[in-house]
């Protein structure tokens, strides 16, 4: 009997450990914002006169795009009469006064203008745009105001607008 004793024990192993707390690292990077990009269709209307009326006035139907891989927001979309960088905008020649921004007035929905040259802000298009989509279309309109003045350098002018949304 004392032989199946030993074997019964040598069977049976014996294990001994450590308990104890360790600790590590790791990151992961978050991307930051693109700039939005606004699409912008060609005028409809028009031709743009002195003081034409509601019969020359243009229209410029346009969205705003988020580029970026991730959600974005903006509250605000300012439209003004600039050239591509923002800055202000004018033709001239001859003696004639030059044409600029002074020369025109915009409105968000053809009926009420801002003041001559005023640009105007379109909050109603504000969204939380997902990744790589685009909000609806929105429109502003155009019109050119009678100055009294010779508004010769107008003429076959190509009136450039600045969509800043911020």
């Amino acid at each position: 009997m004392a032989a199946v004793a030993v074997v019964a024990l040598t069977g049976v192993a014996a294990f001994a450990y450590f308990v104890t707390q360790g600790s590590g690292t790791g990151s992961a990077k978050v991307g930051t914002d693109t700039p939005w990009t606004v699409t912008a269709d060609a005028y409809a209307g028009g031709p743009l006169t002195p003081g034409g009326g509601v019969a020359t006035q243009e229209s410029v139907k346009y969205k705003v795009n988020n580029p970026s891989t991730g959600q974005q927001a903006f509250t605000n979309v300012n439209i003004k009469i600039a050239d591509s960088s923002g800055n202000p905008w004018s033709v001239s020649g001859g003696t004639d006064p030059d044409c600029t921004k002074g020369d025109f007035q915009l409105s968000l929905d053809g009926t009420s203008w801002a003041a001559a040259g005023v640009s105007v802000n379109d909050t109603a298009l504000a969204a939380n745009v997902a990744a790589l989509s685009s909000t609806g279309q929105s429109t502003v309109y155009i019109r050119m105001i009678d100055t009294a003045a010779s508004q010769n350098n107008c003429r076959n002018a190509v009136v450039p607008l600045y969509f800043y949304v911020s």
